[in-house]
């Protein structure tokens, strides 16, 4: 449940007091002071969110109490209304120049009480948000930088500058490009801009540059800022350096397929390895199969010139396809290799060589592979 506002309403006159609290109805937790002295004790205790605060008083009058306030640190930002039987200019210039937000006449009118203590409390909480809101941006630990509808800087944060090693007053008014290390591909870019037009909203990995030429992987998120009619007015991009992530996830990743005393990839490295192959095995006997059925099938049709012209033309393709692949198609000879020539105890080296050759079984099509090479070499 929202708390409702406080308001101290500060009056020596009991009558006024009462009058004031029932304008302001049911919407406020009301509190009473008949006197400076006693106002002071009640805020001093627990600060109001608004102070409707008589101008002439016996003892402190109105404005001593207001400048008490605002010289004080608990209470110094809480909103005063000031309020007076003395309609005069100097009066008024008396309560605003001393401190008051704003200045009322006896008699007060309930509707116009009511609309100028609403006004006062929401323009508050708008600056106590504006304030956190600051502080935020100030003290957070990722990088921020705003930029314009034109996407023009106009304000990074002190984290922008521990990071990327330029100052607020180098990079304002500038597009934030200046920060792109050329790692990042265009279409990586035209993909992010195309989800922002479309969604507001966009989040990744790209790689940017500091200051001092050193390029980075960085988390990046961009939100957009829209006005009323939806057209965009601002971009707020924050980011965190994550190269200490990368390295951890590369550290991770090497732990978990290679051997930590030998440093030599393990049986999770070796079967991985080794499903590849067979998928790209799989692939490349199923490209001879079509390609010796098309051969089949022209055979009936065709001369014998035509038919040698064929099987050249075939071949050469079949060549080129299975070419890319060469080199992952030699992994288990070359793994088998490895461990051979590997400084390691004839037990282990024995137990590696078995493992290999059972997982190599693994594959239907390895003859067909080795028939298919010798054929087309």
């Amino acid at each position: 449940m929202t708390q409702r506002p406080r308001v101290l309403i500060v009056d020596d006159v009991p009558e006024s007091v009462m009058l004031l609290g029932r304008a302001l109805g049911g919407d406020y937790d009301i509190q009473f002071a008949t006197s400076g002295q006693q106002a002071l004790q009640l805020i001093s205790q627990r600060a109001p969110d608004l102070v409707l605060l008589d101008m002439v008083m016996p003892g402190l009058d109105g404005l001593q109490v207001l400048r008490r306030l605002r010289e004080g640190a608990h209470a110094a930002d809480v909103p005063v209304i000031m309020i007076s039987a003395d309609a005069s200019e100097q009066s008024q210039v008396d309560g605003l120049d001393t401190g008051a937000d704003d200045y009322l006449n006896k008699p007060v009118q309930a509707s116009v009480l009511r609309a100028r203590v609403r006004n006062l409390l929401q323009r508050r909480q708008a600056e106590h948000q504006l304030r956190l809101a600051d502080h935020v941006f100030r003290h957070c630990g990722e990088a921020i930088m705003v930029t314009d509808h034109d996407n023009s800087i106009i304000e990074v944060n002190p984290a922008f500058t521990r990071l990327t090693g330029y100052a607020a007053e180098e990079v304002i008014g500038l597009n934030p490009r200046i920060l792109s290390s050329g790692r990042t591909s265009r279409e990586q870019y035209q993909l992010m801009w195309e989800a922002i037009a479309r969604d507001g909203f966009w989040q990744g990995e790209i790689w940017d540059r500091r200051k001092d030429g050193g390029i980075y992987p960085k988390l990046l998120t961009i939100t957009v800022v829209s006005d009323g009619g939806g057209a965009v007015t601002h971009h707020i991009a924050s980011f965190t350096d994550i190269t200490a992530q990368k390295a951890t996830e590369e550290q991770i990743r090497h732990l978990a397929l290679h051997d930590a005393l030998t440093g030599l990839p393990n049986r999770l490295d070796l079967k991985g390895r080794l499903e590849r192959l067979h998928r790209l095995l799989a692939r490349e006997v199923e490209v001879l199969q079509l390609r010796s059925k098309i051969q089949t099938e022209v055979q009936d049709q065709v001369t014998q010139s035509q038919r040698e012209y064929y099987l050249r033309e075939q071949m050469k393709a079949i060549q080129k396809e299975l070419g890319e692949q060469d080199e992952n198609a030699r992994d288990v000879e070359d793994l088998r290799q490895k461990i051979e020539q590997a400084g390691m105890p004839e037990d282990v080296k024995k137990e590696a060589l078995k493992e290999l050759n059972r997982l190599a079984k693994m594959s239907p099509m390895q003859a067909d592979y080795a028939l298919t090479r010798n054929y087309i070499e």
